[in-house]
């Protein structure tokens, strides 16, 4: 990585289970070692992240300009335990995790209290903004379950999804519903094989345009991360 002239850059992995030493840890990555952030499981040993002892962890990693990268496990997850068959823990299980923590995150206010937080959720955040109607409807319709202001699909916007979505048409409708600003590229390396490649497969794709192609292939992602 130091040999990449600033085009490469790194994220941690952190001890989340405490919340001072993943903060601790997340200080030196960024300030010492020059990582740009960490890499977040959706859960913490069945917690969830808007938790209120996670907060301190949010606020530091706001101060420290550090995004922070959700993804699951595909054998530790519930569908995992509901059913073994047909690899549906990992090709439906996984994005529903997505989901989930999107849903955490927004719903429970952790974007409301940390607006300038640079969080991206793989998977394009699984069907959670196919979903946001009917969570942003539960907000209107239920007062007595918000936790926000304002209905969770405002903060929708606030967060960064990658392009590991399973189609062309999945990817049109995530870009559709946060911007082409929004989205980042994403391989799923080395756990997806592509061919011939995760940056050809999205050049290819004839619905987006070429400045979406270009804002999701390059230029967001080194924004979000300050590279060059």
């Amino acid at each position: 990585m130091r040999q990449g002239n600033g085009r490469l850059a790194g994220f941690a992995t952190l001890p989340a289970q405490d919340t001072g030493l993943a903060i601790a840890e997340l200080e030196r990555a960024v300030t010492t070692l020059g990582l740009k952030g960490a890499s977040l499981d959706t859960q913490v040993n069945a917690e969830q992240w808007d938790e209120p002892r996670f907060l301190p962890f949010f606020k530091a990693a706001g101060q420290l300009g550090a995004v922070l990268f959700y993804h699951p496990q595909p054998r530790n997850n519930f569908l995992a335990q509901r059913i073994k068959r047909h690899g549906l823990n990992n090709s439906l299980g996984v994005i529903l995790d997505d989901a989930i923590v999107t849903a955490v995150l927004l719903a429970g206010g952790v974007l409301e209290k940390c607006p300038d937080l640079k969080i991206c959720i793989a998977h394009g955040g699984g069907p959670a903004c196919y979903a946001m109607g009917r969570i942003d409807r539960n907000w209107h319709d239920r007062p007595a379950t918000r936790s926000t202001p304002k209905p969770p699909g405002a903060y929708q916007k606030k967060l960064y999804y990658d392009t590991v979505v399973g189609d062309e048409a999945a990817l049109r409708f995530l870009i559709d519903q946060v911007g082409a600003d929004r989205v980042v590229m994403g391989s799923d390396w080395p756990f997806v094989r592509w061919h011939p490649s995760p940056v050809a497969w999205l050049q290819d794709r004839e619905s987006l345009t070429p400045v979406e192609k270009e804002k999701i292939l390059w230029k967001n992602l080194a924004q979000l991360l300050d590279i060059s």
